[in-house]
């Protein structure tokens, strides 16, 4: 792709999202987002306003947005332990985290704040409830979520969230209650991969 055609695109993709956020529409739930395409959003300008309606697991939820249309939002920066699937296990504290999630956001409003979208077509999102914190340090702070390191910290978006990691494991909280908690990402690769489920 060219420059001018990468630039057209990045201001065609740019105004559209502009243009939803200025009439109170979500984002296309689906879109699969390029590095340069994804809209800065860490403004207040990029802020919306939302209700979660469902908790899908320790890091994930559902969003209903203004007007009718739902959006599936994978918390950002963080990775909370895995649910079980295709029968595999759950990893240790998975129940507990997705527990933790919605005891603190079900049928509450939120501030969202997105970055990109993943390869699942979920929004890679914070968000803020009224006391201002983000959900995602919450989580990371009790001990229901690490920071996520996979890629070596590639999608980390918030980086005070190393700090609160270090508390919640020297006070051993949550997951740290645990002498070698695995990571969800060595998890999701050892178990459902390898089938090292142990």
């Amino acid at each position: 792709m060219t420059m001018v055609a990468s630039v057209t695109r990045l201001v065609a993709t740019v105004a559209v999202v502009g243009a939803c956020l200025s009439v109170g529409q979500d984002w296309v739930v689906g879109a699969t987002w390029a590095a340069a395409e994804v809209p800065d959003t860490r403004g207040a300008a990029g802020e919306m306003q939302a209700t979660v309606v469902r908790v899908v697991d320790g890091d994930t939820v559902t969003l209903q947005m203004p007007g009718r249309r739902r959006l599936t939002v994978r918390l950002a920066s963080i990775d909370a332990p895995e649910q079980g699937r295709d029968g595999l296990p759950a990893q240790p504290h998975a129940g507990q985290a997705r527990s933790a999630l919605e005891r603190l956001v079900q049928g509450k409003d939120v501030t969202v704040r997105c970055y990109e979208y993943d390869h699942h077509g979920r929004a890679i999102c914070d968000l803020k409830l009224d006391a201002g914190e983000t959900v995602n340090r919450w989580l990371v702070r009790e001990g229901h979520a690490w920071v996520n390191r996979e890629k070596r910290g590639r999608f980390v978006r918030d980086p005070r969230l190393y700090e609160l990691e270090a508390a919640a494991r020297r006070e051993r909280r949550g997951i740290w209650a645990d002498d070698a908690p695995k990571a969800p990402w060595q998890w999701r690769y050892d178990c459902w991969h390898e089938r090292r489920c142990n």
